[in-house]
């Protein structure tokens, strides 16, 4: 093999082209049959096989020596060109003169395999977005009943489909309720004010910690808060938390039974990406309902019926919601006809604060008024002219005494309900103190029954079977044995 392949430098020139080919051909059967698997190394990043075609001696010297060579050369310097073609993305690379359309193929097909999708796979996923949308716009656009324009046309299609993926859209971002409450009960049962509470952040605070995981504190004061103002108003804790969630830690907290609906997020309106509590919702007068909240996009819909808390961080040295009973019950047994115009005097102040001051400055009002109708009346009675004068400034402090005596009225009813509810409170704690020794007492003799070594036969003996014919313990009413 070796002497037909190695051929004398000292060829004719009629010979030397047919012996360059036959090389040629030589050359590339052997890289296919023997390189493979050098080539293929090299590829991976391991160190490539040595060439043997190409070295000092007798190979180097012959005619497939040379061929060879020039071929090693040829392909260093494409290689060289690619290198630089790489590090300079931006560089131009003309097409060789004369590039077939074939290579601009491979090319094309080539840059796709390195994007990871061929042109197959491009223009099946271009038909298949293609065929979504519109079977979409078809089906979504197709004619009905609630739409007038029942025809085929592009825009009567495209309104169709409008109005339904709105109408889709909106099950997910309104209340799932039209009426979140029930009907309200008949007059008598029927609290006349509403009360929406915040439970995030105004009765509880939620953290997490790596070592406890989640915590929920209590705020301080809120057995009383909800137990007491429960008898002037309907309690409705609004939460924008998942029912699953908030459930179990509203039932911890409703000690005494105070809190009549719990809401959660889905009697939410998401509008901008928000949670919105909307009141028009509660099929209750608005006229009647209070929402305390720290969020002013949760009542963004009816900022007038609201009163504005801080947000309460866990502390205990925090505000306590007890100093807003003595303004949310003096709403209450006033009978205010509408509670608006109230709650938008005390917009951006401190509510407790302000109640106090106007509260003061009123009882101080009247007793001045008073002070001064009953001078005016004492002088009017030792004039001349007194009769007429007298009688005036007389019914001033009348109507000026019947206000005091209101003011007064209200205050002993507050203070009766307040020592009402705190007699039920602590009765209601007797009974739980008593139902809970009597559940761990329970809980202790199962353990102790437990902890007892036993057999299957005694088991069966004394729980099935009873005891034997003579040792039946009588009955607790029964008389003296007969003889």
């Amino acid at each position: 093999m070796l002497s037909a392949v190695l051929l004398p430098r000292a060829l004719s020139a009629a010979a030397r082209p047919a012996a360059l080919r036959a090389a040629a051909t030589t050359i590339a059967s052997t890289r296919r049959s023997f390189g493979a698997t050098a080539f293929a190394r090299a590829d991976e990043g391991k160190k490539p096989l040595p060439n043997l075609n190409i070295g000092q001696g007798l190979a180097s010297q012959t005619l497939l020596g040379q061929v060879a060579a020039e071929q090693a050369e040829r392909a260093a310097s494409e290689t060289a060109s690619t290198s630089a073609g790489d590090a300079d993305p931006t560089a131009s690379k003309p097409e060789a003169d004369g590039a077939s359309s074939t290579d601009r193929k491979k090319a094309r097909k080539a840059k796709s395999s390195d994007d990871g999708m061929t042109p197959a796979q491009n223009l099946a996923s271009n038909v298949f977005l293609f065929a979504l949308v519109a079977g979409s716009i078809f089906y979504f656009g197709r004619p009905d009943d609630d739409h007038p324009d029942k025809s085929w046309s592009p825009s009567a299609m495209w309104d169709r489909a409008k109005v339904r993926v709105s109408a889709m859209t909106k099950e997910y971002t309104t209340p799932a309720f039209e009426k979140l409450l029930p009907d309200p009960l008949p007059p008598g049962y029927q609290r006349e004010y509403t009360l929406v509470i915040n439970l995030n952040d105004t009765l509880i605070h939620s953290e997490w910690t790596s070592q406890h995981g989640w915590r929920v504190a209590k705020r301080p004061g809120i057995d009383y808060f909800l137990g007491y103002l429960s008898r002037f108003y309907e309690i409705v804790v609004f939460t924008r938390s998942q029912g699953f969630t908030a459930y179990p830690i509203i039932d911890k907290l409703d000690t005494y039974q105070g809190i009549t609906y719990r809401l959660f997020r889905d009697a939410t309106h998401y509008h901008n990406g928000k949670h919105v509590k909307d009141l028009s919702r509660l099929n209750r007068d608005l006229s009647k309902v209070v929402i305390m909240d720290w969020d002013e996009d949760a009542y963004s819909l009816q900022p007038e019926n609201a009163i504005h808390l801080d947000r309460w961080d866990g502390k205990p040295t925090a505000r306590s919601l007890n100093d807003y009973i003595p303004f949310l019950e003096m709403i209450a047994l006033s009978g205010v006809p509408d509670v608006r115009p109230i709650l938008q005097s005390y917009q951006g102040a401190d509510v407790p604060t302000k109640f106090a001051e106007r509260q003061a400055e009123y009882r101080r009002r009247i007793a001045d008024e008073l002070k001064k109708a009953e001078e005016e009346a004492h002088a009017n009675a030792s004039s001349r002219s007194g009769g007429l004068l007298g009688l005036l400034g007389g019914g001033k402090g009348m109507a000026l005494r019947r206000q005091q005596e209101q003011q007064m009225d209200l205050f002993r009813h507050s203070q009766l309900m307040q020592k009402q509810f705190e007699e039920e409170a602590a009765m209601i704690k007797a009974e739980a103190d008593k139902a809970r020794a009597a559940q761990e007492e329970q809980l202790k003799a199962m353990k102790e029954a437990m902890a007892k070594k036993t057999t299957l036969y005694a088991y069966i003996r004394d729980n099935v079977m009873g005891p034997p014919p003579g040792m039946q313990m009588p009955p607790a009413d029964a008389g003296a044995p007969l003889p």
